[in-house]
């Protein structure tokens, strides 16, 4: 039992890590827009390949950590992540 709730908390935290990683990406396109005035189309482009990366990558996460198989807390993990990352450290940016 103890290693199925150390598995479970492993899952949790890198799913938290990547939602932390991922608000830093989008961070970083936010900066990248207030240096530069971007086009509507390039916006879209630039939120598209977010996406897609960070589909990516949570479905990477879910198949190494999970073998797949979906947890209903993993995706309130990286909301957790992305939303504590933009309500405090990313107001430095």
């Amino acid at each position: 039992m103890a290693d199925f709730i150390r598995s479970q908390a492993a899952s949790f935290l890198a799913f938290f890590v990547c939602g932390i990683g991922a608000a830093v990406f989008f961070d970083f396109l936010r900066i990248l827009r207030k240096l530069r005035k971007h086009h509507i189309l390039a916006v879209t482009l630039e939120d598209s390949i977010f996406w897609t990366i960070t589909g990516i990558t949570l479905f990477r996460l879910l198949y190494l950590f999970r073998s797949g198989n979906l947890r209903f807390f993993l995706i309130p993990a990286f909301g957790l992540g992305f939303f504590l990352w933009n309500r405090t450290l990313s107001r430095f940016f």
